[in-house]
């Protein structure tokens, strides 16, 4: 049953992934991560991206458990184009997927557990962003 639910919610994620031809252009742009990786909490989670040699943050997401969606964040900055998420887990990561943003829709991004991480510097705001 549990993973039945988990396919569910799945489903419905990639849906909302999908743009379709019925986007609205005057929607905002946003998106919410779901953490789906089995028994790891992800703490002190950022949204990130890298311009101009540096790493700049989008917002702060708070710790990610498996399951839960993140607050949704809107984006103004219509530059952005993909978002970056890093954690200090294990002394600071940046997961290796990079997740394209599609403007005026809610974009949702499921955490898999083939998502693989790189290690970074949380002080070096060419590698983590503040």
């Amino acid at each position: 049953m549990k993973k039945l639910i988990l396919l569910f919610v799945a489903a419905i994620a990639f849906a909302a992934c999908s743009p379709g031809d019925d986007t609205n252009p005057n929607a905002s742009t946003t998106f919410v991560f779901i953490h789906n990786i089995e028994n790891h909490t992800l703490p002190n989670c950022v949204a990130g991206y890298y311009a101009d040699g540096l790493c700049h943050k989008i917002a702060d997401l708070g710790d990610m458990t498996k399951g839960k969606f993140t607050p949704e964040i809107t984006i103004t900055d219509e530059t952005i184009t993909e978002i970056r998420l890093f954690t200090d887990y294990v002394g600071g990561v940046v997961l290796r997927r990079v997740f394209p943003i599609t403007k005026n829709i809610k974009n949702v991004f499921e955490l898999r557990e083939d998502d693989y991480s790189n290690k970074v510097d949380i002080l070096d705001p060419t590698q983590y962003p503040h």
